[in-house]
């Protein structure tokens, strides 16, 4: 199933500290309707992407049995590729080259998943870590997920939806219903993006 856009499971053991990090993207959802942070809350079309980081590590309890695992860290994005979108920018910064319209029209947001990039990770002012930019993976990079690559969107099987983790599965099943028309609706965040010469991974 392609996705077209005019755009760590379970529990959180710690955060990824700041810095540059590789990433490989391992969840991509289409969450339908839902609100924003509090400083943009407008209800809209939103999608959830979710990165590993092979370089920083955790230890935690699975099964009764002591595992280790990449740490992981998500970000949401308004569904669009207008160009001043931040979905639009970060792509732009990953794949090291600017979409024309017509191509960010054609892209299938679907291809990222699995793939490899590095991403820019922020503290915020309550002390938790963000992500903030996202960049090129080092040329001839080849990592590969370790969990499970999960894409969801509506449509999608049930099986698809139970494997999300429980926070962002109740998101979707609970999404609130659209806003009447008329409601002002505070314009997305845009982020900075950031690019170089290496090799375009989708």
């Amino acid at each position: 199933m392609s996705m077209n856009l005019p755009v760590s499971g379970g529990r959180d053991f710690k955060s990824i500290p700041a810095g540059m990090h590789l990433a490989i993207c391992n969840l991509l959802v289409d969450a339908g309707m839902q609100p924003g942070s509090r400083a943009f809350p407008a209800l809209k079309h939103r999608l959830y992407l979710r990165f590993e980081t092979p370089d920083q590590r955790v230890e935690y309890e699975h099964d009764g049995k002591k595992v280790e695992g990449p740490l992981a860290i998500g970000n949401w994005y308004v569904a669009s590729m207008n160009a001043k979108a931040t979905l639009r920018q970060h792509l732009e910064g990953w794949r090291g080259k600017k979409f024309s319209d017509e191509e960010a029209g054609a892209f299938d947001i679907e291809t990222v998943l699995g793939k490899p990039c590095t991403i820019m990770v922020m503290e915020g002012e309550d002390g938790k870590t963000y992500l903030r930019g996202i960049g090129p993976a080092p040329k001839g990079c080849i990592a590969k997920a370790e969990n499970p690559l999960l894409f969801y969107a509506p449509g999608s099987s049930s099986e698809a939806l139970a494997k999300l983790p429980e926070w962002l599965r109740k998101k979707i099943e609970n999404q609130p219903a659209p806003e009447p028309a008329g409601t002002p609706i505070n314009p997305p965040r845009n982020e900075g993006d950031w690019a170089d010469d290496s090799e375009i991974p989708f």
